[in-house]
């Protein structure tokens, strides 16, 4: 897709680092930070109760 770019976590500080651009409050970047932790996190846990699920319909 033109304009998007995946990039792998362990990259995305030094891929951040190479935009150009205006400087983002410290505020705001802790905020987004956060929301990628809680993100992270929601996303972790429905993808562990996915897999219980799917281990016990086999178990059946």
């Amino acid at each position: 897709m033109d304009g998007v770019d995946i990039v792998p976590g362990q990259k995305l500080v030094a891929w951040l680092r190479s935009l150009d651009g205006d400087q983002v409050p410290k505020d705001a970047a802790r905020d987004a930070l956060r929301k990628l932790r809680e993100y992270r996190a929601k996303s972790w846990e429905a993808a562990t109760a996915a897999e219980r699920r799917r281990d016990a319909t086999a178990a059946d």
